[in-house]
């Protein structure tokens, strides 16, 4: 029996760069048959009425409401109260990240929330639906009881094979549009996402994905994901990738199948990567070099080594300032990012980032501001220690630090964007390498700006007797 579904993004006042949960999971159920249709609300600039009358036209037999970040959360749930008002007998079901950790916050306004991997659980629950037979026990799915409390059916495990489940279909999106909201550029074109593998085997407390995926690492198969990366090639010239792999070459084996095939197959593509400073060698980098890597990002939060500690990060500094000068020495730009302000953050602790960071001189360095997501231990961390001013995802976005979800009690007084700020400016315009290389990031009309704004935090800093220099 045929079925349809539409997969939509709620409306949104962030414009989220290149979301591409969607077109994973509309190109899994494509491939099975399923009529399917993407509405990216945000991306299309479309409000809450544009959305519903887009969704009265394809009058779908089920409504998907994919939440990928937490950040979404509350607008995702004001929006599907109007899509159950608008649309009371189609099955209106959600699922995402937070939906999968913190399933309260939104079956309550749902048919059914769907718990982790969404691609099979999603097919089965339509399938069930548009037969007519029962689908609350379809496995892998959450929802609100006839008592008002949560029902969970049986648990679903996690699809060993990722070649069975595909990689994405960018024909379900308005390409040309989406493509100009990617922020990684390699020589000035996008750097396509794709992914090679999902979940992560450390265990750090900032990160929930303990829970999402058990620590555990599933692979698509290299032949199936340099299909991928040939069939971005032939269809839209792209030739330049960003890997969104949480720790790209944690599998060395696979990591040398991947260079050795890719260079067999003589594709001629750059691409970026993000991995652990601790997991990558000389070997690899000179592979990843040979295969068409160009930079390789590292997560290093802070260089403090009890944060450090207390974030189970366990890296030996010592390693990161190896692989750093492997970079270099092959040529490999690498970024370091950090997180500001976690709950054990001083300003002597992020003076100890600070020094770090200026001694290794890292290509570019990233910073975001933390933010106690749920599920994770550094949520009930700041529970504990306190600084949580006001729990509204929807204002939790950790790279804008306006809306001070969370504030360390040791930096009670220090804005952190002032402190994020204060270091760009110490770092990018210490030697013109560097400041010609942050204007090449941004331009000279977005970049300038930027600095300026830099520099005044940096003064307001300094008033407030704390400096970086």
């Amino acid at each position: 029996m045929s079925s349809s579904i539409a997969l939509v993004y709620a409306p949104s006042k962030h414009k989220v760069s290149a979301i591409f949960s969607l077109p994973c999971l509309g190109g899994y159920l494509k491939r099975q048959g399923v009529d399917v249709s993407v509405i990216d609300a945000p991306l299309s600039g479309y409000g809450v009425s544009e959305t519903l009358d887009r969704l009265r036209q394809l009058n779908p037999d089920v409504i998907g409401i994919s939440i990928p970040f937490t950040l979404l959360v509350h607008e995702s749930v004001e929006f599907m109260k109007l899509v159950r008002a608008a649309f009371p007998d189609t099955l209106l079901i959600c699922g995402g990240v937070h939906p999968t950790l913190v399933p309260m916050d939104v079956a309550p306004f749902c048919d059914a929330a769907v718990i982790g991997d969404g691609e099979i659980t999603t097919r089965e629950l339509l399938e069930r639906y548009v037969s007519g037979d029962e689908w609350r026990d379809t496995p892998g799915i959450c929802f609100l009881g006839s008592e008002g409390k949560l029902v969970f059916s049986e648990p679903r495990k996690p699809e060993e094979d990722l070649d069975a489940l595909g990689g994405p279909d960018w024909s379900l999106i308005p390409f040309e549009q989406w493509k100009t909201t990617f922020y990684f550029h390699i020589e000035g074109e996008i750097a396509m996402p794709l992914m090679s593998g999902r979940g992560c085997p450390f265990a750090c407390t900032f990160c929930a994905n303990e829970k999402l995926t058990g620590r555990r690492v599933r692979f698509r198969s290299i032949p199936s994901f340099l299909e991928d990366i040939e069939g971005v090639i032939e269809t839209f010239g792209i030739r330049s990738f960003f890997f969104h792999d949480e720790v790209f070459t944690i599998n060395k084996a696979r990591l040398r199948e991947f260079c050795d095939e890719a260079k067999g197959r003589n594709l001629k593509f750059k691409f970026l990567a993000q991995t652990r400073a601790d997991r990558v060698d000389e070997e690899d980098i000179r592979l990843l070099t040979e295969a068409g890597c160009v930079a390789l990002g590292f997560g290093l939060e802070s260089a403090d080594p009890e944060i450090n500690r207390r974030m189970n990060r366990n890296l030996d500094l010592d390693r990161v300032r190896e692989t750093i000068a492997l970079c270099r020495k092959y040529g490999l730009m690498c970024s370091l990012s950090f997180m500001i302000g976690t709950p054990w953050e001083t300003f002597d602790t992020l003076r100890t980032t600070f020094n770090f960071i200026n001694e290794v001189g890292p290509d570019s360095i990233g910073f975001f501001f933390f933010i106690p997501y749920p599920g994770t231990k550094m949520f009930d961390d700041a529970l504990e220690i306190g600084g949580l001013n006001y729990i509204d995802w929807s204002d939790a976005m950790s790279s804008q630090p306006e809306h001070d979800v969370y504030r360390a009690p040791t930096l009670r007084n220090v804005h952190p964007g002032l402190v994020r700020d204060s270091v760009m400016w110490h770092y990018y315009t210490r030697s013109l390498r560097r400041f010609m290389q942050y204007l090449s990031m941004y331009s000279w009309r977005g970049g300038l700006p930027q600095l300026a704004r830099c520099y005044r935090s940096m003064r307001k800093l300094k008033k407030q007797g704390l400096a970086f220099s």
